[in-house]
């Protein structure tokens, strides 16, 4: 071996030897990282919270409280119903108190320390009790913060507030605008949903305003079924349930008035019932009636059955609340099934009445005696199942048809009768007045259509074969 190569490896040996004996003594030994300091101020803080009491400097409590999942401000009068509240805004609050962390911690009466007359926790701004609960409601803790002034800010936007924890004698600094959050009235936390039910579960909707009328779901569809049965435009029905579920206070007035009159609200110019479907065969269905009464600036006052409050909704409400039926009712003039049919009857100025019963096939009745001819009574109720009305207009005492026929039809099994008015032709455009008995709606519809229903007991009759040719 060279001794230039010797020399190397001799070189190595001595290094390798060196860095063992370092790596013996613990040189390279690396130092743990310390764990980040715990900066909660409520180390041992609940799963959730049960119960926040806000306390302001005045002493006045705001009490919200979960009962039965659900927040609420608790009734202080016997007999008297809690207010339900917004659950985001307390959960919120609730969170917020419980996860504080705080950036400084410092002894008033230390070196470094601000004095309690400075920070407001001598006199606290707000005292926030949380109650929490972990392993069940005998377990449950409650977590008591005092809330002092806002520390100054020194540029940015960064909120930062003084606070201590109840039995604490440090002062902390938390980025946290409390002010803002503990600010708030009961009003601010109220739910201000009108209608609590659920859109998609409702089956019943009754108007009794300025005109009167309900509207029935079955299935998918919406129908008029008083003071009428008609079809409705769904689009319609659509806006109306939209309306109606989609309201919001504007600003609560009154909770527990002895008096409705003082905002018209007992004699209402508007009351609407929403309605579930029987959850059992012979139970009632689950309701909420609003009631609207007299106008307050842009507003109007408004009431629900079942929480005996007054609020303010919007003016438009009003409105929007009882379209005409006019506006509802799809084209279709006549709602029935033809095979629904079991009688009708045919009047006219010009020919004597007749009238057809469904028996086994179809009979004339009264003075004409015999079979009908089928395919043309068949023809005549899908020409009135399918009658379309061009344009409605809102009658104003429901008796604006001077009748020149008549037509009226049995509904097997029901006891119920349709019977359609068919007024004057107009002078102009050849359409015809008509009107549903119990409907305050006119319908111009095509003459036309009426010259194919109208037609007299002759064109009836059977066809009598012609004799065949020899």
């Amino acid at each position: 071996m060279k001794p230039k190569t010797t020399i190397i490896l001799i070189c190595i040996l001595a290094v390798c030897a060196l860095l063992a004996g370092l790596a013996k003594m613990g040189v390279f030994d690396t130092a743990p990282i310390p764990a980040p300091k715990d900066r909660r101020l409520f180390a041992d803080r609940p799963k959730q919270a049960t119960c926040l009491t806000i306390t302001g400097s005045d002493g006045t409590d705001l009490i919200l409280a979960r009962v039965g999942g659900k927040w609420e401000i608790p009734t202080q009068k016997p007999g008297g119903i809690p207010i339900p509240v917004q659950a985001r805004m307390a959960d919120h609050l609730a969170n917020t108190i419980l996860n504080l962390e705080y950036s400084r911690s410092f002894d008033p009466a230390g070196k470094d320390g601000i004095e309690d007359s400075l920070t407001g926790l001598d006199g606290p701004v707000w005292l926030v009790a949380v109650k929490g609960e972990s392993d069940g409601e005998k377990n449950a803790k409650t977590y008591t913060l005092l809330v002092g002034k806002q520390a100054p800010q020194v540029g940015g936007d960064k909120v930062e507030t003084y606070v201590r924890p109840e039995g604490s004698s440090l002062a902390y600094l938390v980025t946290a605008d409390l002010g803002s959050l503990l600010g708030r009235s009961a009003d601010d936390y109220r739910d201000r949903t009108v209608i609590t039910l659920p859109a998609a579960d409702i089956r019943e909707i009754r108007v009794a305003g300025k005109q009167s009328y309900t509207l029935e779901k079955s299935g998918k569809i919406w129908k008029i079924t008083s003071p009428v049965a008609a079809r409705i435009k769904t689009d319609a029905a659509v806006k109306l349930l939209d309306n109606l579920t989609r309201l919001e206070v504007v600003r609560f007035l009154a909770d527990n008035p002895k008096d409705l009159g003082p905002f018209d609200l007992d004699k209402p110019q508007l009351a609407i019932t929403v309605s579930l479907a029987p959850a059992k065969p012979g139970k009632e269905p689950a309701s909420q009636t609003l009631m609207l009464g007299g106008k307050r600036d842009k507003n109007i006052c408004a009431t629900l059955d079942d929480k005996p409050g007054v609020f303010l909704l919007p003016a438009k409400t009003l409105d929007e609340l009882q379209p005409p039926l006019a506006k509802l009712r799809s084209e279709i003039v006549m709602d029935f099934m033809p095979l629904g049919v079991g009688q009708i009857t045919i009047q006219r100025e010009d020919y004597p009445t007749f009238g057809l019963r469904r028996s086994g096939g179809w009979k004339f009745t009264a003075d004409l005696k015999g079979p009908a001819d089928k395919q043309v009574v068949d023809k005549l109720l899908r020409n009135l199942a399918a009658l379309k009305a061009e344009k409605w207009i809102e009658s104003k005492t429901g008796k604006d048809i001077v009748p020149t026929a008549t037509i009226t039809l049995d509904i097997l099994g029901t006891g119920k009768k349709l019977t359609l008015l068919i007024g004057l032709q107009t002078l102009t455009d050849e359409k015809v007045y008509i009107q549903l008995v119990g409907s305050k709606e006119v319908a111009l519809v095509p003459a036309a259509k009426i010259r194919e229903i109208l037609r007299p007991a002759a064109a009836y009759l059977p066809k009598v074969p012609k004799p065949v040719e020899k």
